[in-house]
């Protein structure tokens, strides 16, 4: 599903790469020395060595953003196991894309969809993200007026817009617009119910609800957890609910 929503919010990520990196997976923020560059194109290394290149000029520079969507170290942190991504995934597009994803996701982008918050609000909101984008419209912030259309971080020093608020607005449109993946696919529905059948077969196992977890959503991470947990669910009953998963995506 990660890749579908990803396609559905390509409009916003368009603008997104286009105003923080010129559309450019390798790049860097534009105030780091190329002595200080990484030892290699970043599409290249591994999301682990991304943010050990970042630790190094940290001390260096007011910003060590990495990417086409600028994503800085204490960001990237934080992030990537929560958008499902290990730390040998190289830090090539589809990984970043993931990680933009996650980004979106935190800013309210599930909300937004829902209908739960309006353009404005979730405009507003990624503008807190992304200093590139503008805000919709005038806010008060650290005691001073920002502008409809400047950053949320005008006046640091560091930051100001370069997208438009209509370049915004019509991403988001379009996002609106375009049917968004359901979330229950076929497979995806049968798993789900031989699971819950083999819950009821064995009350209280908690293991056949994670293993079906990881078989549907598959992220990243889990092929290195699908060991351990075979390992786990070797016993009777653990055969029993994979069987039934398996018996589920047969048909």
């Amino acid at each position: 599903m990660t890749d579908k929503t990803i396609a559905a919010v390509e409009p916003l990520l368009a603008v997104l790469r286009l105003h923080e990196s010129a559309d450019d997976y390798g790049a860097v923020w534009g105030g780091i020395k190329s002595v200080d560059h990484p030892p290699r194109p970043l599409v290249e290394m591994t999301v682990g060595q991304v943010l050990d290149w970042q630790d190094s000029i940290d001390r260096l520079y007011q910003s060590e953003a990495a990417g086409a969507y600028q994503i800085l170290e204490d960001t990237l942190r934080g992030l990537y196991r929560e958008a499902g991504v290990p730390l040998t995934a190289r830090y090539d597009r589809a990984t970043q894309d993931r990680l933009a994803l996650g980004l979106l996701r935190r800013r309210g982008l599930d909300d937004f969809l829902a209908g739960r918050i309006s353009d404005v609000a979730f405009a507003l909101s990624l503008a807190k993200e992304w200093a590139s984008l503008p805000v919709p419209r005038d806010i008060q912030r650290l005691g001073r007026t920002v502008r409809a259309g400047q950053s949320y971080y005008a006046g640091d020093g560091l930051n100001k817009a370069h997208a438009s608020i209509d370049e915004v607005m019509t991403a988001l449109r379009q996002i609106r617009a375009t049917p968004q993946p359901d979330p229950k696919d076929p497979v995806t529905a049968r798993i789900d119910k031989a699971l819950a059948e083999g819950a009821k077969a064995a009350p209280g196992l908690g293991a056949g609800g994670t293993a079906g977890y990881l078989l549907r959503d598959a992220p990243p991470w889990a092929l290195d957890a699908a060991w351990g947990l075979g390992l786990f669910l070797a016993g009777a009953v653990g055969l029993l609910v994979l069987a039934r998963v398996w018996k589920a995506v047969r048909r």
